[in-house]
Protein backbone atom coordinates (compact mmCIF):
# COMPACT_ATOMS: atom_id res chain seq x y z
CA UNK A 1 0.00 0.00 0.00
CA UNK A 2 2.69 2.38 0.85
CA UNK A 3 4.28 1.53 -2.22
CA UNK A 4 1.39 1.75 -3.90
CA UNK A 5 0.67 5.93 -2.71
CA UNK A 6 4.32 6.47 -3.29
CA UNK A 7 4.17 5.72 -7.21
CA UNK A 8 1.03 7.93 -7.35
CA UNK A 9 2.26 10.65 -5.51
CA UNK A 10 5.51 10.50 -8.00
CA UNK A 11 2.80 10.72 -11.31
CA UNK A 12 1.31 13.54 -9.59
CA UNK A 13 4.73 15.74 -9.11
CA UNK A 14 6.07 14.25 -12.06
CA UNK A 15 2.93 15.75 -13.96
CA UNK A 16 3.19 18.95 -12.02
CA UNK A 17 7.04 19.08 -12.67
CA UNK A 18 6.97 18.36 -16.54
CA UNK A 19 4.02 20.84 -16.82
CA UNK A 20 6.01 23.74 -14.98
CA UNK A 21 9.75 23.07 -15.22
CA UNK A 22 10.42 26.36 -12.73
CA UNK A 23 7.89 24.67 -10.24
CA UNK A 24 10.78 23.81 -7.82
CA UNK A 25 8.59 22.46 -5.11
CA UNK A 26 7.02 19.71 -7.53
CA UNK A 27 10.54 18.96 -8.29
CA UNK A 28 11.95 19.01 -4.80
CA UNK A 29 8.81 17.03 -4.10
CA UNK A 30 9.31 14.57 -6.93
CA UNK A 31 13.36 13.74 -6.19
CA UNK A 32 12.07 12.97 -2.25
CA UNK A 33 9.23 10.50 -3.79
CA UNK A 34 11.42 8.81 -6.28
CA UNK A 35 14.79 8.49 -3.43
CA UNK A 36 11.91 6.34 -1.20
CA UNK A 37 10.80 4.10 -4.55
CA UNK A 38 14.57 4.06 -4.72
CA UNK A 39 15.00 5.24 -8.03
CA UNK A 40 18.40 7.08 -7.28
CA UNK A 41 19.36 7.46 -10.49
CA UNK A 42 16.47 9.96 -11.14
CA UNK A 43 16.26 11.67 -7.29
CA UNK A 44 19.90 12.52 -8.88
CA UNK A 45 18.86 14.17 -12.09
CA UNK A 46 15.93 16.27 -10.63
CA UNK A 47 18.26 17.38 -7.79
CA UNK A 48 21.10 18.44 -9.95
CA UNK A 49 18.31 20.20 -12.22
CA UNK A 50 17.24 22.23 -8.74
CA UNK A 51 20.49 22.79 -7.94
CA UNK A 52 20.52 25.21 -11.51
CA UNK A 53 17.59 27.06 -10.78
CA UNK A 54 18.39 27.49 -6.99
CA UNK A 55 21.79 26.75 -6.23
CA UNK A 56 21.72 28.14 -2.85
CA UNK A 57 19.04 26.29 -1.73
CA UNK A 58 19.87 24.67 1.59
CA UNK A 59 17.19 21.61 1.43
CA UNK A 60 18.44 20.60 -2.06
CA UNK A 61 21.87 20.77 -1.36
CA UNK A 62 21.71 18.60 1.40
CA UNK A 63 19.65 16.05 -0.19
CA UNK A 64 21.85 16.32 -3.14
CA UNK A 65 24.68 15.78 -0.91
CA UNK A 66 22.76 12.46 0.48
CA UNK A 67 22.06 10.86 -2.59
CA UNK A 68 25.83 11.30 -3.28
CA UNK A 69 26.93 9.38 -0.84
CA UNK A 70 24.40 6.75 -0.99
CA UNK A 71 25.56 5.99 -4.33
CA UNK A 72 29.24 5.85 -3.41
CA UNK A 73 30.07 9.21 -4.89
CA UNK A 74 31.79 10.49 -1.17
CA UNK A 75 34.08 13.04 -3.10
CA UNK A 76 31.06 14.94 -4.24
CA UNK A 77 29.16 14.52 -1.70
CA UNK A 78 31.26 16.47 0.65
CA UNK A 79 31.05 19.03 -2.30
CA UNK A 80 27.53 19.47 -1.35
CA UNK A 81 28.29 19.66 2.80
CA UNK A 82 30.76 22.18 2.36
CA UNK A 83 27.96 24.44 0.42
CA UNK A 84 25.75 23.33 3.16
CA UNK A 85 27.61 24.31 6.06
CA UNK A 86 28.44 27.65 4.51
CA UNK A 87 24.65 28.10 4.25
CA UNK A 88 23.69 27.18 7.75
CA UNK A 89 26.90 26.39 9.86
CA UNK A 90 24.68 25.66 12.70
CA UNK A 91 22.42 22.82 11.48
CA UNK A 92 23.45 19.72 13.12
CA UNK A 93 22.44 17.73 10.64
CA UNK A 94 25.05 18.82 8.03
CA UNK A 95 28.57 18.33 10.38
CA UNK A 96 26.60 14.88 11.20
CA UNK A 97 26.57 13.85 7.57
CA UNK A 98 30.09 15.07 6.98
CA UNK A 99 31.14 12.89 9.62
CA UNK A 100 29.73 9.67 8.16
CA UNK A 101 31.53 11.16 4.17
CA UNK A 102 34.82 11.45 6.17
CA UNK A 103 34.35 8.13 7.49
CA UNK A 104 33.73 6.60 4.17
CA UNK A 105 36.98 8.16 2.77
CA UNK A 106 38.99 7.13 5.79
CA UNK A 107 39.58 10.47 7.16
CA UNK A 108 38.45 9.04 11.24
CA UNK A 109 39.99 12.31 12.77
CA UNK A 110 38.35 14.81 11.03
CA UNK A 111 34.76 12.98 10.93
CA UNK A 112 35.08 12.42 15.07
CA UNK A 113 35.83 16.46 14.17
CA UNK A 114 32.48 16.30 12.96
CA UNK A 115 30.42 14.16 15.28
CA UNK A 116 32.00 16.39 17.86
CA UNK A 117 30.73 19.65 16.42
CA UNK A 118 27.11 18.32 15.74
CA UNK A 119 26.73 17.21 19.63
CA UNK A 120 28.16 20.67 20.44
CA UNK A 121 25.36 22.19 18.07
CA UNK A 122 22.56 19.22 19.97
CA UNK A 123 23.71 17.63 22.95
CA UNK A 124 21.48 14.78 22.52
CA UNK A 125 21.91 14.30 19.09
CA UNK A 126 21.62 10.33 19.47
CA UNK A 127 22.82 9.46 16.37
CA UNK A 128 26.15 11.08 16.08
CA UNK A 129 26.84 10.25 19.62
CA UNK A 130 26.62 6.60 18.49
CA UNK A 131 28.72 6.92 15.49
CA UNK A 132 31.39 9.09 17.63
CA UNK A 133 31.20 6.07 19.90
CA UNK A 134 31.51 3.26 17.36
CA UNK A 135 34.38 4.82 15.66
CA UNK A 136 36.81 5.68 18.74
CA UNK A 137 36.29 1.92 19.53
CA UNK A 138 37.52 1.08 16.34
CA UNK A 139 40.55 3.17 16.88
CA UNK A 140 41.08 1.57 19.91
CA UNK A 141 39.46 4.32 22.02
CA UNK A 142 37.21 2.43 23.68
CA UNK A 143 37.24 4.38 27.05
CA UNK A 144 36.54 7.35 25.45
CA UNK A 145 33.60 5.65 23.71
CA UNK A 146 32.08 4.83 27.21
CA UNK A 147 32.39 8.35 28.43
CA UNK A 148 30.72 9.67 25.08
CA UNK A 149 27.89 7.28 25.69
CA UNK A 150 27.69 8.35 29.40
CA UNK A 151 27.30 11.84 28.75
CA UNK A 152 24.72 11.09 26.28
CA UNK A 153 22.71 9.02 28.65
CA UNK A 154 22.41 12.04 30.68
CA UNK A 155 21.06 14.66 28.15
CA UNK A 156 18.50 12.32 26.49
CA UNK A 157 14.95 13.08 27.76
CA UNK A 158 13.10 10.58 26.10
CA UNK A 159 12.76 7.13 27.98
CA UNK A 160 12.59 4.87 24.74
CA UNK A 161 16.19 6.37 23.41
CA UNK A 162 17.64 6.38 26.83
CA UNK A 163 16.89 3.05 27.22
CA UNK A 164 18.75 2.09 23.62
CA UNK A 165 21.50 4.72 24.70
CA UNK A 166 21.99 2.64 27.91
CA UNK A 167 22.04 -0.94 26.33
CA UNK A 168 24.46 0.46 23.95
CA UNK A 169 27.09 1.55 26.75
CA UNK A 170 26.26 -1.56 28.72
CA UNK A 171 27.08 -3.67 25.67
CA UNK A 172 30.43 -1.64 24.64
CA UNK A 173 31.30 -2.12 28.68
CA UNK A 174 31.19 -6.04 27.92
CA UNK A 175 33.15 -5.63 24.72
CA UNK A 176 36.11 -4.43 27.25
CA UNK A 177 35.57 -6.94 29.59
CA UNK A 178 33.71 -4.94 32.33
CA UNK A 179 31.47 -7.80 32.84
CA UNK A 180 30.12 -6.54 36.41
CA UNK A 181 29.65 -2.98 35.50
CA UNK A 182 27.60 -3.93 32.11
CA UNK A 183 25.79 -6.46 34.35
CA UNK A 184 24.85 -4.26 37.08
CA UNK A 185 23.96 -1.21 33.76
CA UNK A 186 21.65 -3.96 32.25
CA UNK A 187 20.11 -5.83 35.53
CA UNK A 188 18.87 -1.66 36.45
CA UNK A 189 17.66 -1.55 33.37
CA UNK A 190 15.71 -4.42 32.81
CA UNK A 191 14.12 -2.96 35.83
CA UNK A 192 12.49 -0.26 34.20
CA UNK A 193 10.64 -2.59 31.23
CA UNK A 194 8.04 -4.26 31.72
CA UNK A 195 7.63 -6.80 29.08
CA UNK A 196 8.34 -6.69 25.06
CA UNK A 197 11.81 -7.89 22.82
CA UNK A 198 13.66 -5.86 24.88
CA UNK A 199 13.56 -6.83 28.09
CA UNK A 200 14.06 -10.65 26.77
CA UNK A 201 17.08 -9.73 24.87
CA UNK A 202 18.60 -7.91 28.08
CA UNK A 203 17.65 -11.10 30.23
CA UNK A 204 19.82 -13.46 27.70
CA UNK A 205 22.75 -10.89 27.93
CA UNK A 206 21.93 -10.86 31.72
CA UNK A 207 22.47 -14.34 31.68
CA UNK A 208 25.55 -14.33 29.43
CA UNK A 209 27.49 -11.99 32.12
CA UNK A 210 26.46 -13.93 34.68
CA UNK A 211 27.95 -17.12 33.13
CA UNK A 212 31.41 -14.78 32.19
CA UNK A 213 31.44 -14.11 36.08
CA UNK A 214 31.05 -17.31 37.35
CA UNK A 215 33.90 -18.82 35.76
Amino acid sequence: MQAGRLRQAEDLFKSAFAENPRNFDAGFNLAIVCRRLGKKKTALKVHERLREMAPADFENTVALGNLYAETRQPDRAMTEYRLARRLKPEDERVHYNVGITKEELGERQEALRAYAKALRLKPDFVDAANRSARLLEVMGRANDAVRTLSKLVRRVTSPHQRSQVEFERACLLARLGRYREALERLVALRETLRRGKMRQALSDHIADLEKRLAK
